[in-house]
């Protein structure tokens, strides 16, 4: 096991640059997700630390070894490709070992590594198959299996689950998280799916546009994000955004309360966070799970249903707002009212869940 450290890593592509100056570190032993919109730069990232892409500037550590001029076989990574790269006219087992084998290891000590290997992912009955007798999923335990008789490191994960069917997505979710913790290594996993980042890593660094926005830990990029970006990019549905400003009621600094005015709603009354000056919010924003429905007597928004998305376990109403571009949308568990299209709902959001921006996407706190 190792770290990873990325110190000032730039990538250009003649005068196009596609990493924009990335600082950060991978602990012994972590699993890190990379995450973010397709182009943002993750991939390209992950085969920089591979020794698959040349680093334009800045350092690349893996453990305390500075890593940019070492070959790729050198650096102690193994890598899983989302195109599993299997061999065709290879058994399981030669595909296992065939990097062993290139590298002079004994036939017995191969045989040894690949029985390890396949006891751990429980694909020892299929040792002796071919690639193209082997459903999607055992296919891509090969090649993590080929990752983990090489003993690396660092594991390099490129978004290996894509390829899959989203019963078989959940199950691999599972078995990837299982076993990080049985082998106790360092793990770097590039995905574009928020659900695999916020499921899966112990961290997750969200990239934008060739940066990293934001590092931490899952649950605390999702309650406390940022900026607008990462706010709207983990949670499905996202984050619903209303333009708007908060407008203090007398002195800010000593009154408790302030007065919600979006897009021509009913005022709303909600705590004044502590030590965000709010005359810089412009936007709001609010989680569709962080809504309540309110009683007779309570102030709220009265809103029209556009569309009702019925899930099963939750339903998700999509709500007509004066003057906005898109519907509010908001998760009510199922059961507890019947909507249907054009009734009004009368909706507040609940306590602390509230975020607000400023001009520049930066968020000020909640409330």
């Amino acid at each position: 096991m190792a770290s990873v450290t990325l110190r000032g890593i730039r990538k250009s592509y003649g005068e196009v640059e596609t990493i924009g100056g990335v600082d950060l570190q991978v602990k012994h032993g972590e699993f890190m997700v990379f995450v973010g919109p397709s182009g943002c730069g993750k991939s390209t990232l992950m085969r920089m630390i591979a020794g698959l892409e040349e680093v334009t500037q800045g350092d690349l550590l893996i453990g305390d070894r500075v890593a940019n001029d070492i070959p790729a076989p050198e650096r102690g990574v193994a890598m899983v490709f989302q195109s599993y790269a299997l061999y065709p006219h290879m058994t399981v087992a030669q595909n296992m070992g065939f990097s062993l084998k290139m590298h002079g290891m004994p036939a017995d000590e191969i045989r040894k590594e690949v029985a390890r290997a396949a006891d751990i992912l429980q694909i020892g009955h299929l040792l002796e198959r071919t690639p193209k007798a082997l459903s999607g999923g055992q296919r891509q335990r090969v090649a993590i299996g080929r990752a983990i008789v090489r003993r690396p490191e660092v594991f390099l994960f490129d978004e290996p689950l894509s390829n899959l069917d989203a019963n078989l997505r959940v199950q691999m979710r599972v078995e990837l998280t299982k076993l990080h913790k049985q082998l106790g290594s360092t793990m770097v996993y590039v995905t574009h799916d928020q659900t695999e980042a916020m499921t899966m890593g112990d961290r997750i660094a969200v990239f934008n546009g060739g940066l990293v926005e934001q590092v931490g830990q899952p649950m605390n990029l999702y309650e406390h994000p940022a900026n607008r970006f990462v706010a709207q990019f983990l949670g499905s549905p996202r984050m619903n955004l209303l333009s708007g400003a908060l407008t203090p009621q007398g002195d800010a600094c000593a009154l408790p309360a302030c007065t919600l005015r979006v897009s021509g709603l009913n005022e709303l009354p909600i705590a004044l966070p502590p030590g965000v000056d709010v005359s810089r919010c412009t936007e709001i924003g609010v989680r569709p799970e962080a809504f309540e429905l309110a009683t007779p007597a309570q102030p709220a928004w009265s809103l029209s249903v556009d569309f009702v998305e019925r899930l099963g376990d939750t339903t998700l109403l999509y709500l007509l707002v004066p003057h906005a571009q898109q519907p509010l949308c908001v998760r009510v568990p199922p059961g507890q009212l019947s909507h249907d299209v054009g009734s009004r709902v009368r909706l507040r959001p609940v306590a602390g869940g509230i975020h607000l921006f400023d001009r520049n996407g930066v968020c000020l706190g909640r409330t």
